[in-house]
């Protein structure tokens, strides 16, 4: 079995790629937002929760998912670095997976 590189042999990238990077979260963020801000009323009037047990599920998914990414960053680098057309950036990887499920459809 193969193992990645380790994080300190990973090279870094610049601020713009950063920044190019961080863009693609803006529309999940227009997305996400909404539903933080109404879902809460809808379920506290419709549903008769209290916005205190409301509030302690989504801080509880939040912290989920703030364990849960990261692990899943680094299966998916490790399944992927054995791979022989494997692509750091992601771009030219996702055109072949789109296409893929395509031709699967």
């Amino acid at each position: 079995m193969n193992r990645s590189a380790p994080l300190s042999d990973a090279p870094l990238i610049g601020w713009s790629e950063g920044w190019r990077y961080g863009l693609l979260g803006l529309p999940l963020a227009f997305v996400a937002l909404p539903l933080y801000v109404i879902l809460p009323n809808f379920y506290a009037r419709n549903f008769g929760m209290s916005l205190a047990t409301l509030g302690f599920v989504l801080l509880g998914a939040r912290f989920f998912d703030a364990v849960i990414d990261p692990l899943l960053g680094r299966w998916s680098d490790r399944l992927f670095a054995s791979s022989s057309n494997y692509q750091p950036d992601g771009t030219p990887g996702l055109h072949k997976q789109i296409g893929a499920i395509r031709l699967q459809a």
